[in-house]
């Protein structure tokens, strides 16, 4: 299967196999950091490499678009030299 062609359950499993953290806490409340820095992975892999839709990821980890966009954000910064 091309990159862009994964469904936001595949990426998930993807993050959850390479970070450890299970899809539920992935889709979850809890604000740890492991869980952020994977939700920020999740981003990452469905707007970047997938090309979904911001509305969507934001739908599937019950979180805002706003959130989406913030994650975004965090991810521009951390490419950044110091």
């Amino acid at each position: 299967m091309p990159p862009g062609d994964k469904s936001l359950g595949d990426l998930a499993a993807e993050v959850s196999e390479a970070t450890g953290i299970e899809i539920g806490e992935l889709r979850g409340r809890s604000r740890s950091r492991a869980v952020s820095c994977a939700r920020r992975l999740f981003v990452y892999k469905a707007l970047i490499e997938n090309q979904l839709r911001a509305v969507d990821v934001a739908s599937y980890l019950c979180i805002s678009p706003a959130a989406v966009t913030a994650h975004l954000r965090k991810l521009k910064s951390e490419e950044r030299p110091p």
